[in-house]
């Protein structure tokens, strides 16, 4: 197999894996809040800290996670734009 081939495989499949990776973790701790308010309301309805249910965390957690997930795929594509110009070069 030519090596620009093998290097645009290795970039398709290491995308891949990051994608699904952050999309099932993504989607899992998305719908834990619905989920545990359905299955578990009087806990996640229960004073924590200061009038602060869990529920309410679990809601800001999501803020985090968003952001984090933002900041984790940009460190992650500038890795990917690596690969990508390691290709560009073995065309040439």
């Amino acid at each position: 197999m030519h090596t620009q081939e093998m290097l645009f495989e290795k970039l398709l499949k290491r995308k891949k894996r990051f994608v699904i990776i952050a999309v099932v973790f993504f989607m899992s701790f998305y719908f834990l809040l619905p989920l545990s308010i359905t299955f578990f309301p009087k806990i996640m309805n229960e004073d924590f800290f200061h009038g602060l249910t869990p529920a309410w965390m679990l809601a800001f957690a999501q803020f985090i996670v968003v952001w984090s997930l933002g900041a984790l795929y940009l460190w992650k594509a500038k890795q990917f734009n690596v690969i990508i110009e390691d290709i560009k070069k073995a065309g040439h």
